[in-house]
């Protein structure tokens, strides 16, 4: 679920960006999910699951750690990429180059 390429998340520069997030344990939620609030769209999303890869296991943990922030989907021209970025430390969440598809 969510934009797994460029031209995916290119399509919501500009668009508010929220976190949601599903499940009764507010602590650990069962899922964490960037949604387009312009699309009505996942962005990005990751469940908290213990059989889950070591990869998938860092991006719900990097999710988790940035819920409740201010997000924004931008485009950078001079590198060719476009992001989902934290508007309160500047991370990038999710970042895709103009030749990933």
């Amino acid at each position: 679920m969510g934009a797994h390429g460029y031209a995916e998340l290119a399509r919501h520069v500009g668009h508010p960006l929220e976190f949601a997030v599903y499940g009764t344990d507010d602590a650990a939620p069962e899922n964490l999910a960037i949604e387009c609030l312009h699309c009505s769209e996942v962005v990005c999303d990751a469940d908290r699951d213990p059989h889950q890869t070591d990869s998938q296991r860092c991006r719900y943990e990097q999710l988790l750690r940035h819920r409740g922030h201010r997000l924004e989907c931008v485009s950078r021209p001079m590198t060719g990429t476009v992001a989902v970025i934290c508007r309160a430390c500047g991370r990038d969440l999710l970042a895709f180059d103009e030749g990933e598809r």
